[in-house]
């Protein structure tokens, strides 16, 4: 007997020294094999080509202004959408002459997450990284220049926050509220879908603030609120100032009467906004319903728009319901064992996360909702740190497995280059040859100032083109 139960501390002993380091080695690879896909070249899907890189370009002033030549939707977005995360975006454009570098704000702001998180947790870094890589959509976005990632991830910060003080810490100091404060306007000034969330952070936060007598007068407090309010509507009373419209360029109707814009907005005009239509998307979103038998070839992609817009599955997805599914198990079950209120609260919060999101207008796009993984995978760490070593040794190693099949599904994005382009922009002289980016009807050019006959490359403007199609102008 003897014999056999040293045989089994000596198995367990070694399945937990193996754990961490398989977490370490799986958290460098993983971030080693992103950031070379990152400055690997030009992200090459519509959105980005379209407008995220020439906005990038324009605020930095990296292409000349009279080297303009946008579509009236374009410019109208660039007048009047939240462009915090295309200024970075442009600010590691001019500073490293490349292009490419614009791909790295998505990847640094996931890496800023699981410090922040590890932090907050007293868990190793590499436990986080592994586990917020298991989510496809991340992984995707973290290497592109699409803004749905970071200002996901400054709602989720915020987010976080302040469900670890009212939940657990109970300690809620000035320093957390100038932390959460501050992510909350990043996020309102990252995408318009964000201003629900930070203005909802805000009311809690000066209640949070108010409760811990963090200022010395009400008149403190009611200054810090009206400061941060307007910094947070900062973009919706300049366009309704410029404009009429606290949205613009998208056009809304309110009381009966149509606010001036030139986008329409797409889930309007699908009538999926507000609707038990939209609501059913939302859920088969969630749950990836058609997804695995739509004919896909490719199965996660940063606009899961493939394969076309007559797929079932077309725009839905791309969390992995498998993560979905066992992280909410976790919880319960933890919260179960443990049958205290503070986490069936918590758990409450959450359901009512998911459920109201569902509300939201084109909630289905599952790249508008990035925060939900990110606050429930917080959950399920907070739910499971006093569980014992054994039961989170078993939910390490699932996850390893959950993540190396995340690999797989995802292997264009690890194992893949950006498409190479002739005469590519990986390096800009902007003394001897600035690259002019011009728009026509038809697609995206990127043009030589010196040589302008000469067409780098161009990006047909349809959205019938799968993702990352691109044309060679000889």
């Amino acid at each position: 007997m003897r014999i056999v139960h040293y045989s089994i501390m000596k198995s367990d002993k070694i399945k937990n020294n193996m754990i961490s380091p398989s977490y370490i080695f799986l958290s460098l690879v993983c971030i080693f094999l992103l950031l070379k896909r990152a400055l690997s070249g030009i992200d090459m899907n519509w959105d980005s080509l379209s407008y995220h890189l020439p906005f990038a370009a324009r605020i930095w002033e990296i292409i000349p202004l009279e080297s303009f030549t946008m579509r009236p939707v374009f410019e109208s977005r660039y007048v009047g959408f939240p462009l915090f995360i295309e200024l970075l975006q442009g600010f590691l454009w001019k500073i490293t002459g490349s292009v490419a570098s614009a791909n790295l704000v998505g990847m640094l702001v996931s890496i800023y997450f699981c410090y922040f998180l590890s932090k907050l947790l007293k868990i190793k870094i590499w436990f986080v990284v592994v586990y917020l890589f298991s989510i496809p959509l991340i992984v995707n976005h973290a290497v592109s220049c699409y803004i749905d990632l970071p200002a996901n991830i400054f709602i989720a910060i915020s987010l976080i926050i302040v469900l670890d003080v009212v939940f657990f810490t109970r300690n809620f100091n000035s320093k957390k509220l100038y932390l959460a404060m501050i992510f909350s306007i990043l996020a309102s000034w990252s995408k318009f879908q964000m201003l629900p969330y930070s203005l909802i952070l805000w009311l809690v936060l000066l209640f949070l603030s108010y409760k811990s007598s963090i200022f010395s007068r009400f008149s403190l407090l009611s200054l810090f609120g009206l400061i941060t309010v307007i910094l947070i509507m900062a973009y919706p009373i300049k366009n309704f100032i410029q404009h009429g419209n606290p949205v613009y360029p998208v056009s809304v109707s309110v009381l009966g009467k149509t606010l001036p814009g030139e986008a329409e907005n797409s889930a309007v005009r699908q009538k999926d906004g507000f609707s038990l239509i939209g609501y059913k998307k939302y859920i088969k979103s969630l749950l990836e319903y058609d997804l695995y038998t739509d004919g896909r070839t490719v199965l996660y992609t940063v606009g899961q728009g493939f394969p076309n817009r007559e797929a079932k599955s077309f725009k839905l997805g791309g969390l992995f319901v498998g993560n979905i599914f066992l992280w909410f198990l976790i919880i319960i079950y933890c919260a179960l064992r443990k049958n205290e209120k503070k986490y069936w609260l918590l758990l409450f919060v959450i359901l009512t996360c998911f459920f109201a999101v569902g509300f939201t207008m084109a909630a289905y796009y599952m790249r508008y909702a990035l925060f939900l993984p990110m606050i429930l995978l917080y959950a399920q760490f907070r739910f499971s740190e006093d569980m014992g070593k054994d039961f989170k040794n078993m939910l390490y190693l699932i996850q390893i497995c959950i993540f190396l099949v995340i690999v797989r599904f995802n292997t264009h994005v690890y194992f893949d280059s950006w498409p190479k382009l002739e005469n590519s922009l990986y390096k800009i002289d902007t003394e001897k040859d600035t690259i002019c980016l011009v728009h026509d009807e038809r697609r995206v050019l990127f043009l030589s100032k010196n040589n302008p006959d000469k067409k780098i490359f161009a990006v047909p403007l349809v959205k019938e083109c799968p993702e990352s199609a691109y044309l060679h102008i000889q």
